[in-house]
């Protein structure tokens, strides 16, 4: 794998803490219908666990 530096690379991994559990939830729902979304998969629990 190549190293990759400059500003299109730079901060694209940044985690910063979701203090709100409103938001967390929205978040939770997003990433675990993403997929679903896309159309790569048919259902939610096509993910497993």
């Amino acid at each position: 794998m190549r190293r990759r530096d400059g500003p299109l690379f730079r901060g694209l991994c940044r985690s910063p803490a979701v203090e709100r559990l409103a938001y967390r939830e929205r978040l939770e729902r997003y990433i675990g219908l993403n997929p679903v979304l896309a159309g790569v998969m048919c259902t939610p629990a096509a993910q497993g666990s």
